[in-house]
């Protein structure tokens, strides 16, 4: 991935699910907030859309922090591992935006290594199957 898709990429998942993606200023703002470190809203534009592709690395550090991730990420030139990073960014954010994943994820905080493992195994199972539950729900609700 370049540099652009990767911003790209950070723009378009940085907000919670049902909010607007942030502006070129709010980041701007933010980024200079959060880390003191001035980018133009313009910058932020050209750099999205490859227009420049050279940043100061003090700027990319920014840019990282702010959007939560490694500036290592928006270095990186392995194809693999950047789809592996945005891969889990993206199941991060999944979690920390889903009351169902805060709330599973307390109630196994109190569970035994026994019980975890169990639940893993059933999670597995449903993953590499995903109408076995459908399946098993028809077979209830049919009478002979």
């Amino acid at each position: 991935m370049t540099l652009a898709e990767k911003l790209d990429e950070l723009f378009k998942t940085a907000h919670k699910p049902g909010e607007r993606e942030l502006t070129y200023k709010e980041a701007s703002e933010g980024i200079k907030r959060e880390t003191g470190v001035s980018i133009s809203p313009a910058l932020l534009w050209q750099l999205r859309h490859g227009k420049k592709s050279d940043p100061r690395v003090s700027q990319l550090e920014a840019i990282a922090r702010f959007f939560g991730v490694s500036p290592s990420l928006l270095l990186s030139s392995d194809p693999n591992e950047d789809r592996e990073a945005f891969s889990l960014l993206a199941q991060m954010r999944r979690i920390r935006d889903s009351e169902t994943y805060r709330h599973i994820a307390a109630r196994a905080a109190q569970m035994s290594d026994e019980d975890l493992e169990a639940i893993s195994y059933l999670l597995d199972r449903m993953s590499r199957e995903p109408n076995a539950r459908s399946r098993s729900e028809d077979k209830s609700t049919q009478t002979d």
